[in-house]
């Protein structure tokens, strides 16, 4: 739909539709190219990984707040709304497409969810703002936590396998130093 929207103002600034700078139509050309790279780079990101892809949040992050500005500047410029009108289409599409690129796609892994930990399927959004902590804090004020309501850890945190570790590294004679002299 995005790329629709782009090709259509690709059409009008191309025929001259609208006012025009010398970059206008270059820089709607470049937009069009890369909606339709992030459709590839979406797929690709979608089947081989179990988190949302970083790199279409940040993109998606960014072109929304560089978008702003000159949004309000189209709206300000004297010429028909049709311009400024699909830009608005555009940023509206690109927030509801972040705000869907930023969902758990869990679901559709082939993983049990006990196998990894719930900040692993995160994206840039959730691990910034620790979202895959809420229903641990949700359980911790409806009642007392327990060992079962807390996450997996990661393998290489667990007790046994940095006990063996560190045996291995006794028995090199590879003695960590426990204090200072």
């Amino acid at each position: 739909m995005q790329a629709a929207v782009h090709l259509v103002l690709v059409a009008l600034l191309g025929t001259g539709y609208g006012v025009r700078v010398h970059t206008t139509l270059p820089s709607a050309i470049l937009a069009l190219f890369a909606i339709l790279a992030l459709l590839a780079l979406s797929d690709v990101e979608h089947r081989r990984s179990i988190r949302p892809s970083a790199v279409i949040q940040v993109f998606f992050l960014f072109t929304i707040l560089l978008d702003l500005p000159r949004l309000r500047t189209q709206w300000l410029l004297d010429q028909p709304p049709l311009i400024p009108a699909l830009l608005s289409v555009t940023l509206g599409l690109r927030i509801v497409l972040l705000s869907v690129e930023s969902l758990q796609k869990w679901k559709h892994s082939t993983l049990p969810p006990e196998a990894t930990a719930p900040e692993y399927r995160q994206g840039v959004l959730g691990r910034t703002f620790f979202t895959w902590l809420n229903p641990l804090f949700f359980a911790g004020y409806k009642r007392d936590l327990g060992m079962e309501d807390l996450f997996q850890i990661d393998d290489d945190l667990k007790g046994k396998k940095l006990y063996a570790r560190l045996l291995k590294q006794w028995k090199l004679g590879k003695h960590p130093r426990l204090s200072p002299h």
